[in-house]
Order: structure tokens, then sequence, then C-alpha cells
């Protein structure tokens, strides 16, 4: 409900103008402030002195309506639309008390003379929508929702309204069409994600509507969005298609014959040019086995060609730009995929007389068609900054080359290499030198970071006020929290979330720590490139931090406690760099979310696989192809298995803490830390909460969320943030 000023307030001279406002100026801040007596006190000390200001009218509604007195506030709400009946916000505000008293017919009426006298108002044209289609009115009901959602093209969740009333009328392509603009518009929310999953699933769609690819390929090429939370979605259109469960069909034959002389006659060709498939390649990880298997399947077979009898054409001169995609496929999963024994030989022996080749041209020398088709196969297995020096290829004309092999370069040799530079100027917690790791300064297969990322979405200014209120309502705030902050991610890897959090907090100043060194490189280049210079990025972990002695508003830790062997200790170590009232945000594994990754554990030992290169590949194809129903194959759902070192740390983690919902509460109580609440980016899992426990004021009941995760052993899974507890904590008063 509005609570703004009206800009044409009742007022006499310029000088009691002035004390009016100023009045309810005051009024208006106690009532933002939650003051409710305050707020009404000074209401009514307005209208004493001007009895026909409809605002102070309209206000004391609202506090009547905020206090549960509807009658009160339907006669406060009245005398203000007496006065001013051309403003549609307080019809909106008797709608809203009559919709809430269950009086729906009336309530319908109001939002009609609010639209009526403002044909674009926003929230009448929503509630109206929402309202009239619970009471049979579909017609009007659909097209109000219609309307709302042409005026707020940015908001995703008028256009989620507006998909499901259209899926009520059983009009699914439009209906499809606004459940995609409202993933695209925020697809980190994974409630927007799987409405349109399940629409797809379920609608009778014999093809796909063409508006749901552009939209969906438009948004790989925007900047400012999240593109690996869009996976899901582009990969669900991509396998709705012939042409798809064609591949994947020929893919899974061992010997690719029937793949090869596929590909020779030009029958996949689309699908090689196809720009959602190359957005994803390029632009995320596809976290998918299907899609895996099919870009497995035709990296051998690029490989292969180079090998006699050739194809007349090769695949990578016939697509080129399939081929470089391909590549930065093979880079951003850290090369985690499976190898068949001939395809190792064969992979090495190219990349053997690739770089032979390459270290025989002068460095002046241009390199030949012949010898960058070598270098972009051989890219699809290891990186290419291993292979070339990168002075012989940046020195070169780079920008006159075509975008993707630009784009390969960058991906491969130039990021890298600035990284290979940053990393002698890494600092450790304690301002020293950090050791340089080997593999940014030798030329042998290095050991990526990880994740690798490129794109963030574009975030808004926030206070941690304004971020805690939106993740835990009904939270108290501490005071710090309304300013700039000192905050540190322990863990941040290669600084996705660090550098999200200093994109928000631009007056704050933003610490990530990692263990890796090739981390740490790649996130202070990130930041560097992005032009962010309120972040640091040092070398260490939470033992080190055990002497560290500055203090911390906000201190985030997605994994590091839970891969910690006690984890206790290190919640007391964090704890005790809180300033006072400060926020920890953490994430700790569930025991019974991660089955999956304890039944793959113990599947790879029984194997007696090791945590080496080999073992990690061989672990990975173990996974993939145990029987369909066996408990660990649900971990191939978790984004983490489609990179090496996400995989490694799934499978062979070597120290880890599991809790339970009450080992964790018992745990918080030990550090001395408050539960805040969990961070809940599904609202399913708030249905749960709520089915449970109808009357529950709050969502920060420990004993309440036991019970939810005993009903619903996978609640806290999710592909982004699998079997893990995302939770808010807050230190005590000493």
């Amino acid at each position: 409900m509005s609570d703004q000023p009206m800009s044409d307030a009742p007022g006499g001279n310029s000088d009691a103008a002035t004390g009016s406002e100023t009045a309810m100026q005051a009024a208006l801040d106690h009532h933002r402030q939650g003051d409710l007596v305050g707020a009404k006190t000074a209401y009514e000390a307005i209208l004493e002195a001007e009895p026909d200001n409809a605002q102070a009218w309209q206000m004391l509604g609202l506090v009547a309506h905020q206090t549960g007195d509807a009658a009160t506030a339907l006669e406060k709400l009245g005398h203000a639309a007496a006065l001013r009946p051309d403003n549609p916000d307080i019809h909106v505000n008797i709608a809203e008390v009559l919709r809430s008293e269950g009086n729906a017919e009336e309530a319908i009426a109001a939002y009609r003379r609010a639209i009526a006298i403002d044909p674009n108002a926003q929230e009448a044209l929503t509630n109206l929508g929402l309202l009239a289609l619970e009471n049979q009115y579909i017609g009007e009901g659909v097209e109000a929702l219609r309307r709302s959602a042409i005026l707020q093209p940015d908001n995703p969740a008028v256009q989620t309204n507006l998909g499901l009333a259209l899926r009520e009328v059983g009009d699914f392509d439009n209906c499809l069409v606004a459940f995609a603009r409202a993933l695209i518009i925020a697809p980190e929310q994974i409630a927007f994600r799987q409405h349109f999953l399940d629409t797809l699933d379920g609608g009778p769609f014999i093809k796909v509507p063409d508006g749901i690819r552009r939209l969906l390929e438009d948004a790989l090429l925007t900047e400012g969005l999240h593109h690996q939370s869009l996976v899901p979605a582009c990969v669900a259109v991509l396998k709705r298609e012939e042409i798809f469960q064609g591949l994947l069909s020929l893919a899974q034959d061992p010997y690719l014959n029937g793949l090869s002389a596929a590909l020779e006659g030009g029958q996949f060709d689309t699908f090689f040019t196809d720009f959602l498939v190359r957005g994803l390649m390029t632009r995320t990880v596809v976290a998918d086995p299907d899609f895996e298997t099919i870009l497995t399947a035709l990296r051998r077979l690029v490989l292969q060609e180079g090998v006699p009898p050739q194809a007349s054409v090769p695949m990578v001169q016939r697509h080129p730009q399939f081929v470089t995609a391909l590549a930065m496929q093979a880079y951003a999963t850290g090369y985690a995929w499976p190898m068949v024994p001939k395809e190792g030989t064969l992979s090495g022996i190219l990349v053997r007389d690739t770089v032979k080749l390459l270290a025989g041209l002068d460095d002046q020398a241009d390199i030949d068609a012949s010898a960058w088709s070598g270098l972009m196969v051989s890219s699809c297995y290891r990186s290419m900054s291993t292979l070339v020096a990168a002075e012989k290829l940046l020195s070169g004309d780079v920008a006159g080359m075509p975008s993707f092999i630009v784009n390969l370069i960058r991906q491969q040799v130039a990021e890298p290499a600035l990284e290979k530079e940053m990393a002698t100027s890494i600092e450790t917690l304690s301002g020293q030198p950090a050791p340089v790791p080997d593999n940014l300064l030798a030329g042998e297969q290095a050991v990526l970071p990880s994740p690798v990322w490129s794109t963030l979405p574009a975030r808004q200014e926030m206070t941690l006020g304004d971020i805690m209120r939106s993740q835990i309502p009904g939270v108290d705030i501490p005071r710090f929290a309304e300013g700039p902050i000192n905050a540190m991610v322990v863990g941040c890897r290669t600084g996705e979330a660090a550098i999200d959090l200093a994109i928000q907090h631009p007056e704050s100043r933003i610490m990530g720590v990692d263990g890796n060194s090739a981390n740490v490189a790649y996130a202070w280049r990130q930041a560097m490139q992005r032009g962010i210079g309120n972040t640091r990025f040092v070398v260490g972990d939470i033992a080190d931090l055990a002497t560290h002695d500055q203090k911390y508003h906000l201190i985030g830790a997605p994994d590091a406690v839970s891969q910690s062997a006690d984890a206790l200790k290190s919640l007391y170590i964090l704890s005790g760099l809180l300033e006072d009232d400060g926020v920890l945000k953490i994430g700790m594994y569930s025991s019974s979310g991660r089955a999956a990754v304890k039944a793959a554990r113990e599947a790879v030992a029984e194997s007696g696989l090791k945590n080496d290169e080999e073992g990690l590949l061989a672990a990975r194809k173990l996974i993939r192809e145990l029987d369909t129903g066996h408990a660990a194959r649900d971990i191939m759902t978790a984004n983490a298995f489609y990179t090496r070192e996400g995989c490694r740390e799934l499978l062979f983690a070597e120290q880890e803490s599991l809790f339970t919902v009450p080992a964790l509460a018992a745990t918080l109580a030990q550090a001395g830390l408050t539960f805040l609440g969990f961070q809940i980016s599904d609202p399913v899992l708030v249905g749960h909460y709520l089915e449970l426990f109808p009357d529950a004021q709050n969502l920060s009941d420990l004993d309440k969320w036991q019970k939810v995760e005993s009903e619903y052993p996978d609640a806290f899974s999710s592909p982004e943030s699998y079997g893990t507890y995302r939770l808010w904590c807050q230190k005590k008063q000493a």
C-alpha cells in the first residue's frame, strides 16, 4: 500500500504549508520505522490542525489496518476517499482492507475504481487480476495481469503472475513466454525456473515456441545476467528437439560409427551453428549428463579426424566456431570429461606435435591455418596456455582475428598470462608474499582455477540491512548494517561471491580469502578487469585466521566450515573475528541432503580409485555408468559434478563435517552464535514449512525445520547448493 505524500495535498500560505509538510514527514518517519503508536498520534495531530488533510486520513486508515482494526481502517480511508475521490492509491488501500476481510466483491469494485482513475495503476492491476481469477472473473483477471505485465516488463513476479493466469486458461504458448521472461529477469530464483520447466514438461508442446528460443539466445548475449542459472532452462528446450535426441542416440554408441557418418554428411550442421548451443558452451558450464555425452563424443570425432583416413573437410574447418566453443567448454570444466584409452593416446600425440610445431616458429612468424587447426583441437584437451608461449599469440594481430578465436585466446592465454603476472604479487593473510603455484609458472598441464566464471547478475547498491530484510524477514537489523561495512568471504574460491558483495556495497571493504593461489589470482584479475576497487584477495584458510586481528561486520563462509576437520573450532575462530552483533553467513553440509555424496564415495572407494587425475576421470565415469536408481547417481544433479575440482571435492574430500538440524543448532550454540534464519531461494521449501506448521509466526525455529527435513530429506538440495544449509547467524552479546 502506498504511503507516499500526495503531490497536491492541501495547504495554506507557504509557512503553514512548510509546517504541515514537516509534520507529515515526521509522522511518516514514525510509520516507516514501525512505530505505529507514534505515527497514529502524529497523524491525529495533523488532523486537529487540518481536518481536511486527506493524506492524514489515509495514513490513519493504514495504521488501523496494520493493527488489525478493519472497521476503523475503512472508516478513515472512506474519509480520505470523500476528500480525494480522484486518488487511486486510496481506493487501492480500501480494496486491500476489504480483501483481507474476505470481502472479494467489494474489493474488486474498489480496484476497478482505482483503475478507472488511473488505467496504469500497477498495484491495482496486479491485485485485481489475482483476485478476479480467484473469483472466476477469468477474462478480466487475465487482461488485468496482461496490462500489468506490459507496464512492468522487468518485474519477474508480475510476469510469473501472468504466466500462472495464462496456464489456467490453457494459453500454454504465451504462458511459457511469460515464465521465460520471469526466468531471464531473475535466473537465480529457483521458483521462476521451476515454473518454466514444469510448464515445458507438462504442456502440450509439439515444439517449443520460437519466441522462447529467441528470449534465451538474447539472454545468453546479455551482460548483467547470471548465465549459469539459465542452463537448466536452455538445456530443457534443446532436449525437446529431434536433432538433440538424434545426436544423443548416436553419441551413446561406443564406436561412434553412425555419428561419424552423420557428421560427414552434414546431418547435424544446424546443431553446430545453433546460437543457443554455442552460447551455453562459451558462457556457462553445461551441467547436464546428456549434453556431456554429446560433447565428449564430438570431441573424440574432432580428434579422430586428424588421423588418416581423414575426413575430406575436417570438422575444425567446417565448423571452427563450434570447435572453439567445444574447447572453451572443456576448459571451463577443468577438462573433466572422460576419455577412452585410444583417445588419450591420440590427444597426447596431437599435443606433442602441436607444441613442437609452434616451438619451431620464429617469434614474428604467423601461425598458419594448419597449425591453428591443431591448436584449436589440442585446446579441447589441454589449456592453450600450456601449448604455446603467450607472447607468440598475444604479440600478433589478435584484434584482426575472428571473434571466436579472440574469445578462445582471451580465455586460455590472455587471462591466464595476466593471472601468472599477478600471482607474483599475491600476499598471505599476514601480508607476506604468497608462494607462487608451480602451475602458474611452468608449462605442464595446469591445475586450473575453479570454478571459472564470466558473468555476474546486475546488482543495485544495497546495505547489509537491505539484504537481511529481504532474505530473513522480521529479523532485527544491527545498526551498523545500514552503512558501509567491513566484510570477509572465507573460502572465496575464484571470487564470485566476494565481487558480487563488493558491487552491492561499493563503500564497504571486502576481503576474499582462499587457500589456492591460482584461485586468488583469478579472483583478483576478475575484480581488476571489472574496475572494482573495494576488494582485496589473499591466500589463507580458517586455521590462518586464528591469529588474524581484524574485526568484521559480516563474514561469509560458503563451504569452508563444513570442509574443515573441526567445524566447531572453525566457527569459534570466525565468531571471534566478528564485531559485536556481527553476522555470519555460512554453508553447512546436510547429512541427509548429501546422502548421494556418501553413496558415490562408497562406490568410488570400492573400485579402489585414487585421488589423482586418472582416478578422478575414472570416478566420474564410474558414477555416470551406475545403474539407474543407484543412490549415487543423484550426485549428477549437482553443478559441482561437472567441473574437475568440484567433482574432486564431492568424491574425494579428505575431511568434511556433516550436520543434522539438531546438530546444527547445538554447534551454533556452542560457538556463541544465534540462528537468524535460512537463506531460502526456493519458495517450495517455505511451502513445506507452512504446510507442516500453518500457524508459524516466523521461519527461524530449528525444531520445526528438523521436522521439515525429516519429511523432505532433499529439502536443502539444489544444483547450485547441493545438500547444504545456507544460513544466517549472529554473534551473541557477551
